[in-house]
């Protein structure tokens, strides 16, 4: 399949129910992208910036014209998902642009597996890194320690003179937790007021 299966499943679509509006190649790239992006926000608890989606939008368009081509194929578009935000992203959109509803782990039939140099078609390969957020350690060594009792009713309160705070660890988590976001979304933030637009001439320097 030369075309790229998410088109293909529309088009199939389109045949099976002619009263449908007739596919648009421009519009489902955006709807793969839609949806490319929920999942990558369900899955990686993150958020494509507008910024973001403009780069991305002048990037394979920019990339398609260079190539001679109206609307960017499926190699172009993973490319201009990656530099426009991660590695993330562009799994998530080949995810959703290689689906194909018809396909089934158990067709039913002798399934013949071919690979792209036996129908000589033009290749590139394509690597993602993915990044994968790390649990985070334990603050208390296990096995943990019982905790301790008052020996007798008012102990602690009879030593505490209310000039200290205590932590609480649980606590501390969610509220260190908030700060990163909010660094994270400060960050975002100025670079998004930062961000300089020049025409496109000749070059793929935006």
């Amino acid at each position: 399949m030369t075309e790229m299966p998410f088109f293909a499943a529309r088009y199939e679509k389109f045949r099976e129910n002619p009263a449908m509006a007739e596919p648009d190649r421009l519009d489902a790239i955006d709807q793969l992208i839609k949806k490319a992006t929920k999942d990558y926000v369900k899955n990686n608890k993150e958020e494509v910036t507008i910024s973001q989606l403009r780069i991305f939008n002048r990037f394979v368009r920019n990339y398609a014209l260079l190539s001679g081509y109206l609307t960017p194929d499926l190699y172009q578009t993973l490319i201009a998902a990656r530099g426009a935000v991660d590695d993330n992203f562009a799994y998530e959109v080949w995810d959703n642009a290689t689906e194909y509803p018809w396909q089934t782990e158990t067709p039913g039939l002798p399934v013949l597996r071919i690979k792209g140099e036996d129908l000589f078609l033009d290749q590139k390969k394509l690597r993602f890194h993915r990044h994968f957020k790390g649990l985070r350690r334990r603050l208390v060594p296990v096995p943990i320690k019982k905790r301790q009792k008052e020996r007798f009713p008012g102990e602690w309160k009879r030593n505490f003179k209310g000039y200290s705070i205590c932590s609480y660890q649980p606590e501390d988590i969610v509220i260190e937790g908030i700060g990163n976001y909010l660094k994270k979304r400060g960050l975002t933030e100025k670079s998004e007021e930062n961000n300089h637009v020049v025409p496109f001439m000749s070059s793929m320097m935006d």
